[in-house]
């Protein structure tokens, strides 16, 4: 299956769940859905901010995944995920710093 068709599954458990992978708690399983998110979420705002720039062909048009986008949320409101994921892989991807308490990434670089 594709990069998509993953999300997909992980989508309809946080349908079910409406929080966490396992849950309403944050557990061990959330850890490596959390990476991947916050990882192609920087790349896909790398990719929107080069494509403006003209520089790369406009990114693809991902789906809508609302199950995700809260759960992305609430990882951004644990500082242990923002400082040891999310602030580096902006880093590593050259995206400014995030502006302070509150200032939140968003999914898939959408709206940035």
């Amino acid at each position: 299956a594709g990069y998509l068709e993953r999300l997909k599954l992980v989508e309809d458990r946080l349908a079910v769940t409406n929080a966490f992978v396992t849950g309403d708690r944050f557990t061990i399983a959330d850890i490596p859905i959390g990476v991947e998110v916050s990882r192609w979420s920087c790349a896909m705002e790398r990719w929107a901010r080069d494509a403006a720039e003209g520089v790369a062909p406009p990114p693809p048009t991902m789906p809508a995944v609302p199950g995700l986008e809260g759960f992305f949320r609430r990882l951004q409101a644990r500082s242990a995920f923002v400082d040891g994921c999310l602030t580096p892989e902006r880093e590593h991807f050259g995206l400014p710093a995030l502006g302070g308490q509150g200032e939140l990434a968003a999914i898939f670089g959408r709206g940035r």
